[in-house]
């Protein structure tokens, strides 16, 4: 998931009296109980779309301010502001948000102006509702935590600079353990389907089926053209435990493109190593820890199983706390037949299952930016014969009213050995063939 996040202005602070005449006009005061700013229009700009806003002495004052520029695509990211919610008495100070490019008036006749539609504007602002006191300001929007909190003279910090030292501790401790037992082999074997299943991770329904690579020492993956050609675009090897030892990726030109490997100490995954980057594996008992270095961090990756699904938190975390913003945790969850992708706290996508045995089987995925639904679909599988599998596609145009409207969209065709031998997909009216081929060990 990418983000397109502001460029960092930073704010523009004046010191001006404002015009008896600019007094005069109808514009509405924040009062210390609101927490987000309901601005009144101003005539003062040549567009109507520029606020004014004003604010009362008393109460100290904690602005956020977030404004896109004109024609500018971004995220608005709402950490702070729930950052601010959890760490400050609403009873105290006033918190006010400014999502839209404004001209802020205090009572003091102090401005700050974030009018221009040209320009973006991340930065915090500070007022202890003293007429006789200067607005204090910051550029960006991390930490705004800290610096409110010395502002007012207390001691305060983010969650995520505290979750930070905490979450590196946890590692500490766990990283120090290597206790391996039938439930870590548990979890890593079932880790290793990953890579041991083709074509799974791009039709993700295919969850419903469980092949068995019993004695199968390569798996190549083609996508076959009418003429007859084969292109090579992935090939896995096996050692005669049916461990992954190798995923290879191909360009369309037969080039390798990437390369993963698996190594084994005594028939337990030690480390994987993906290009240059070599990632550590560990155990504790029920769990799974792979851990890698990043150029500014560190990434940590935990798995377990819970009823009957992998499920996964990664952690990836700064070097320095003080970037701590930056830190991301994201995890996996799975009740009622459905796993949830959570990033941050916030859900960004849930895939629903039937049950594996039912005829048809139906998988759903909706996607999610906040509470908005950005993608969903639905794929029925129905098996035909002990080989064949049909596969039919319902999508919508506008995500958020999703209406059942399934189409053929493919089939499933399976070999003597009940592995997946033929995936052929339609799409763009087109159908397209991938085929699977198998060696095995003698």
């Amino acid at each position: 998931m990418k983000f397109l996040f502001s460029t960092i202005l930073s704010l523009v602070l004046t010191f001006s009296t404002l015009a008896q005449s600019q007094q005069s006009k109808k514009t509405k005061k924040i009062t210390p109980s609101e927490e987000v700013a309901q601005p009144a229009k101003s005539a003062d700009f040549n567009t109507t779309s520029v606020d004014t806003i004003h604010i009362s002495k008393g109460k100290p004052t904690l602005l956020l301010i977030n404004v896109l520029g004109q024609n500018t695509a971004g995220y608005k990211d709402i950490r702070e502001e729930k950052e601010l919610q959890n760490n400050f008495d609403k009873n105290k100070v006033q918190i006010i948000n400014i999502s839209r490019h404004s001209f802020i008036v205090f009572e003091n006749n102090q401005t700050l102006d974030v009018s221009d539609f040209k320009n973006n504007y991340e930065s915090k602002a500070f007022w202890n509702g003293k007429i006789k006191e200067q607005i204090q300001t910051e550029s960006g929007l991390q930490k705004s935590t800290e610096f409110f909190a010395k502002q007012l003279k207390v001691k305060k910090e983010s969650s995520y600079i505290i979750n930070a030292r905490k979450n590196k501790k946890e590692f500490e401790s766990i990283l120090k353990k290597n206790i391996i037992t039938d439930n870590s082999k548990t979890v890593m074997n079932t880790f290793l389907k990953i890579y041991s299943n083709p074509i799974v991770n791009e039709v993700r329904e295919l969850k419903f089926f469980e092949q068995d690579n019993s004695k199968v020492k390569t798996i190549n993956v083609f996508f076959s053209e009418k003429k007859g050609k084969k292109i090579l675009f992935r090939s896995y090897e096996f050692n005669e435990a049916e461990q992954p030892l190798s995923l290879k990726l191909f360009k369309e030109n037969g080039k390798l493109e990437g390369e993963i490997l698996f190594n084994y100490e005594n028939g337990i995954l030690k480390d994987i190593t993906e290009g240059i980057v070599v990632k550590k594996v560990s155990y504790n008992n029920d769990k799974m820890i792979i851990t890698s270095k990043k150029d500014d961090g560190e990434e940590t990756k935990l798995y377990w199983i819970e009823n009957n699904e992998l499920l996964e938190k990664k952690f990836t975390l700064t070097n320095d706390d003080n970037l701590a913003y930056h830190n991301t945790v994201v995890e996996t969850k799975f009740e009622n037949n459905c796993k949830s992708t959570i990033y941050n706290d916030e859900i960004i996508r849930k895939e629903c299952y039937s049950k594996k045995e039912d005829n048809p089987f139906i998988y759903e995925f909706i996607s999610y930016q906040k509470e908005e639904v950005l993608q969903h679909y639905k794929i029925k599988v129905i098996k035909k014969n002990d080989k064949l599998y049909e596969r039919f596609t319902s999508e919508s145009n506008d995500a958020k009213d999703y209406k059942d409207n399934f189409k053929l969209s493919g089939s499933y065709q399976l070999n003597d050995k009940k592995q997946l031998s033929t995936f052929k997909f339609i799409k763009d009216k087109t159908e397209k063939t991938i085929k699977i081929e198998y060696n095995y060990f003698q």
